[in-house]
């Protein structure tokens, strides 16, 4: 069940921190290592201490606990907590606009082009 925290929390520093516009190695520079050992936290593949996880935090101008938001308690066989760029992009501007009809119309329109084949 634990090992799977690393994956999510991991997915979340990734998220955050394209929606924060950052880089991989902007990020790795504001918090003194490598990109390269970004990659490994957004990937699960390294755990990341909590003072660590506190100064991405901080630089990405989150709660900490925003890196624990939606984890399951139970462990859930299949689920795929990642999205790819592309969704997080429009996550980011779906968010930018206020009119709620346009909103329902684009995720209707996601929605029909999903399903046909």
């Amino acid at each position: 069940m634990f090992e799977n925290i690393d994956k999510i929390v991991g997915y979340k520093i990734r998220e955050l921190r394209i929606l924060s516009g950052m880089t991989q190695s902007q990020l790795a520079e504001k918090i003194g290592v490598t990109y390269q050992q970004i990659q490994k936290y957004e990937k699960g593949i390294s755990s990341i201490s909590l003072r660590r996880l506190y100064a991405i935090a901080n630089t990405l101008n989150v709660s900490i606990k925003s890196f624990f938001e939606n984890v399951p308690l139970v462990e859930e066989e299949n689920v795929n907590y990642y999205l790819s760029k592309e969704c997080i992009e429009i996550a980011k501007h779906i968010n930018e606009i206020h009119d709620q009809r346009i909103k329902d119309n684009i995720i209707q329109l996601i929605l029909l082009l999903s399903s046909s084949k």
